[in-house]
């Protein structure tokens, strides 16, 4: 009934988005990654973008050809830890809160 740790008939519709749909924001722990031969999903998305790579209207010229209805899926750990303390996973860098918005509310 499992394969590779899934029920089969999840597997049997998996992916359910293609990377070239998917735009993913601010990982930066690249470094640690790579370190530990953990793979990157750099080159299988419509775009991997870093935080000091990013910009409101960066994010909204690559999120600008997504077929609508498209969705937002946002982890405060992209916040500096400065700006919130309760990360679990504290790494140097990260956005600030204006930064987030400016992203979130970009047009």
């Amino acid at each position: 009934m499992f394969e590779n740790g899934l029920d089969v008939r999840l597997r049997a519709v998996l992916p359910r988005i293609s990377g070239a749909g998917v735009v993913a924001v601010g990982p930066r722990d690249e470094t640690e990654l790579a370190a530990a031969g953990v793979w990157s999903v750099q080159g299988q998305l419509r775009a991997l973008i870093r935080p000091a790579e990013l910009t409101a209207s960066g994010l909204a010229e690559q999120m600008g050809g997504l077929p609508a209805p498209w969705w937002l899926h946002t982890d405060l750990d992209v916040l500096a830890t400065s700006e919130l303390a309760a990360v679990d996973y504290p790494q140097p860098g990260g956005l600030d809160w204006n930064q987030l918005s400016d992203i979130t509310t970009a047009p």
